[in-house]
């Protein structure tokens, strides 16, 4: 994989119900090895429990603060920063 900087004029953007999802480098970019995206969740969403069964996620909070739930673990106000 090469070095690559992405701008945000050159992200694409995909809006789901009121997420927004900006996409910097997607998966056939890299051979599936990486994708990496920012997303704007608006406050007191819940997004759907899901599974991912190809890839890891990380998240990296920018701003205000997320609750997640990690199999039967659930973690309240993950604070920006974490």
């Amino acid at each position: 994989m090469q070095a690559k900087v992405i701008r945000a004029d050159e992200s694409r953007e995909i809006e789901l119900y009121d997420v927004l999802f900006r996409y910097g480098v997607g998966a056939e970019e890299t051979g599936g090895t990486l994708s990496l995206l920012e997303v704007t969740i608006p406050p007191r969403t819940l997004i759907k429990p899901h599974i991912h069964t190809r890839e890891d996620e990380a998240t990296l909070v920018l701003e205000g603060s997320v609750g997640s739930r990690l199999g039967d673990d659930i973690i309240e106000d993950i604070p920006a920063g974490s």
